[in-house]
């Protein structure tokens, strides 16, 4: 019985030195490696219901406010407001009139000349509160080459929006300001401009999410320039943006929670 089995083995083990020859190379035991862990991404969601009352200031082309409204089918509220006289947009911005006309067709409303830094002075929206009010891209538009005195324009143009923007703000409101990531947007520490004014708190942070808004064309505070700007929504999308979102200070909860599967016009 033992010589069998001795008979057995030496059979194995020249049929493995066989194969070990046909392959030409020695059969090494090699450890599985474990599955990679893969992080599927959080789908992004809109931050717009049909109840809210909205505002949106430096809008631009008005295509944000066009493309909540589409996406809402028109169940929200929403004033559009932009900086420029309505002969400036036009002239900036061609495609606006389209826009403009798909807000009031969905029952929004389009004001012009309305200085975001002075909510309280504007006399069509003197007894108006909003559930929203939104500023994605703020940026002053002045050219200036200087580094340290931009950034300190657009510091000084966000605080006098958020402390502007309070006064229009509903008690369980919230205040949305969209900002490029990377320098020099990073260095507008938009956190301490909402706490200089003694008013605000960051409640949430979340990726601003182009693909949710269909109509939307971000535009510079420039204009659109041929050669220089894109049509579509390229140069926000390269390095990524992101929505701070505000609430008042005395209102109970979290504050800068970092939500990236959130999302919430314009102007550079």
């Amino acid at each position: 019985m033992k010589g069998k089995k001795l008979k057995t083995a030496l059979q194995s083990q020249q049929g493995l030195g066989n194969l070990k020859k046909a392959l030409g190379k020695e059969l090494k035991y090699v450890k599985p490696s474990k599955p990679k862990q893969t992080h599927k991404k959080r789908p992004s969601v809109f931050p717009f219901d049909e109840w809210d009352n909205i505002l949106f200031v430096g809008e631009g082309n008005f295509s944000f406010a066009h493309a909540v409204l589409e996406k809402l089918h028109g169940a929200c509220t929403v004033c559009a407001t932009a900086f420029d006289s309505e002969e400036t947009t036009l002239e900036k911005y061609p495609d606006a009139s389209e826009h403009i006309e798909a807000i009031t067709e969905l029952g929004g409303s389009v004001h012009f000349q309305v200085d975001a830094t002075s909510l309280q002075s504007w006399k069509a929206g003197r007894r108006k509160e909003f559930s929203k009010i939104v500023f994605n891209f703020p940026h002053v538009g002045a050219g200036l080459k200087d580094q340290d005195r931009n950034i300190r324009a657009n510091q000084a143009l966000v605080f006098n929006f958020l402390s502007s923007a309070c006064t229009k703000m509903a008690a369980d409101g919230q205040i949305h300001v969209t900002l490029k990531n990377g320098i020099p947007y990073d260095l507008w520490d938009i956190k301490e401009q909402a706490k200089r004014t003694q008013l605000l708190k960051c409640i949430r942070s979340f990726e601003f999410d182009p693909a949710l808004y269909p109509e939307y064309s971000h535009r510079r505070t420039i204009g659109f320039l041929e050669g220089l700007s894109t049509n579509a929504n390229e140069e926000i999308s390269r390095l990524g943006s992101r929505t701070y979102a505000f609430g008042h200070s005395s209102v109970p909860g979290d504050t800068s929670v970092d939500e990236t599967a959130l999302n919430g016009s314009d102007s550079e």
